[in-house]
């Protein structure tokens, strides 16, 4: 089971789908099912025969509680979503400030891709949330 620090304040199901209809197309319900237990957080760090290893998630964006949510990032990053010509929900960063966006539109629908913020640009990273977090450590 993954384990997360710092997580956010948990999401009631109201509260859930408060920010599920926020978006104009259906969530993954393995995307749900992770919000619903961490709000957010950090990942433990990694160590391999005793030294550190960055995981390739640095950390989760909460949902409603804290300073950086998901649903302020989406408004933030309204200049990505032109380049891209469509709207991702970001979720999470790795250690070099690149984003995870999470792809809702029907013909990339829950595919998760990396925006690389120098580049201005995607790469592709899992083919499902459910597949991202099976490859992350300790889930």
């Amino acid at each position: 089971m993954i384990s997360l620090e710092e997580s956010e304040q948990s999401l009631t199901e109201h509260e859930w789908q408060t920010f599920a209809n926020s978006i104009d197309y259906p969530i993954p319900e393995s995307f749900k099912e992770f919000y619903l237990q961490h709000n957010g957080g950090y990942l433990e760090p990694l160590f391999v025969d005793g030294e550190e290893y960055a995981p390739l998630i640095h950390g989760f964006m909460p949902i409603t509680y804290g300073s950086l949510t998901i649903e302020q990032l989406m408004i933030d990053m309204q200049y990505a979503w032109d380049i891209l010509q469509e709207v991702c929900i970001p979720f999470a960063s790795d250690a070099g400030g690149n984003s995870f966006l999470l792809r809702i539109v029907p013909q990339h629908y829950g595919e998760v891709v990396v925006w690389l913020e120098e580049e201005e640009s995607i790469i592709p990273c899992r083919h499902s949330f459910a597949e991202l977090l099976e490859d992350l450590p300790y889930y």
